[in-house]
């Protein structure tokens, strides 16, 4: 949980829109993936989306990185500004350079940063 933005009013309202859109986005493309951190916890316990946290997590598994590479360009033209993080170092099985993260977040205005951030990790 590193950030500002808390998960209620209309910040929920955007987090559950991008949540629904990104996971059929998924299951359209046979990416399995299941809810992680407050994400999960939130959902599971209160039915509904943490107030407090500030981010939506979800995990895929490591076999379907490049599905998720390539669907990502779906997020982008679902409306969504993409960007990946990578390993910076070898570490056990993950190499440097290799895909770790995907990054979602909604737009504002043209190309401006929004404020509710879907982690996807790999």
């Amino acid at each position: 949980m590193a950030g500002k933005t808390r998960l209620e009013g209309e910040n929920a309202l955007i987090a559950q829109k991008m949540l629904h859109k990104i996971t059929t986005i998924m299951e359209s493309n046979s990416i399995p993936y299941w809810l992680e951190g407050g994400t999960l916890l939130g959902i599971v316990r209160e039915n509904r989306l943490l107030p407090w946290d500030n981010d939506l997590d979800i995990s895929i598994f490591y076999k379907d990185k490049k599905k998720i590479l390539f669907t990502s360009l779906l997020f982008f033209f679902a409306g969504y500004r993409v960007s990946y993080r990578k390993y910076n170092a070898d570490i056990g099985p993950f190499k440097k350079g290799e895909f770790r993260m995907i990054k979602v977040r909604n737009f504002v205005r043209f190309l401006g940063k929004g404020k509710i951030l879907l982690d996807i990790f790999i």
